[in-house]
């Protein structure tokens, strides 16, 4: 090969990276300036969910217009109202992102902006929820029947982020109602990876003592360190079922 192809074979050479390098820059760097992603950290959830918000503001570093197209979350967990206004070089684009959290567990969703330009940015916001009362039961209200087929029972579960075993709740019962309860029995295990905590249950029985009754009642439910779960009792008549026949 002359020097003259090999000169001509290293222009060749060079135009293909600078052209490559110019594709690569403009698909894969960011054209806007800030912080990308988001860290809820560990929040409090109010039953049934709560609606987290963050809002990003990043700089439109590039030397041309920036007009959003389009802003798709991965998860239908995470909302946002995206602007539709252009974005001046250094100006500012404003994105407010909610995140919603049904279950005490880690939710990570990632938003895919995309520009009229074809570039595109990924945003990611994540937390970890956790219900402000990690004590549910269920069902939810207690139907508790008079007479000889009376009673009501129940399953209480317990989110658990401590270690060891949790010590056994204290439970108030009203005047004419008696309980019983067994301890805390471990249900599944936690998942770190997650965020999900251990699952523990406890079986819980009651019996109408005082069958003159009338109103509805509650029970109170107590752990250290966490808010009473109050349990409404509602008093039903057992219903008679069948054909009686007199001779």
């Amino acid at each position: 090969m002359n020097k003259n192809r090999i000169y001509v074979f290293l222009l060749v050479l060079i135009a293909i990276s600078g052209l490559a390098w110019a594709v690569l820059s403009f698909y894969f760097s960011s054209p806007l300036g800030g912080n990308l992603s988001h860290n809820f950290g560990v929040v409090s959830i109010e039953r049934p969910f709560t609606v987290l918000e963050h809002t990003f503001r990043l700089q439109n570093k590039t030397d041309h217009d920036l007009w959003l197209k389009s802003a798709t979350p991965t998860c239908g967990c995470t909302t946002t109202d995206w602007p539709e206004d252009i974005v001046p070089p250094g100006g500012e684009l404003v994105i407010p992102i909610h995140l919603k959290l049904r279950r005490s567990q880690m939710r990570a969703s990632q938003i895919r902006l995309l520009f009229d330009s074809g570039e595109m940015v990924v945003l990611r916001v994540e937390g970890i929820g956790r219900f402000s009362q990690p004590m549910s039961i269920s069902p939810p209200s207690l139907p508790l029947k008079k007479g000889p087929l009376g009673g009501a029972k129940g399953v209480i579960r317990l989110e658990w982020d401590g270690s060891g075993r949790p010590e056994n709740p204290q439970i108030e019962f009203p005047e004419g109602i008696e309980g019983e309860y067994d301890n805390w029995r471990f249900s599944n295990l936690a998942d770190s990876h997650k965020g999900i905590p251990e699952i523990w249950t406890i079986r819980l029985r009651l019996s109408l003592e005082d069958e003159t009754l009338v109103a509805n009642q509650t029970i109170t439910i107590t752990m250290p360190s966490m808010p009473p779960l109050v349990v409404p009792v509602i008093l039903e008549d057992t219903a008679i079922s069948g054909r009686i026949s007199i001779d």
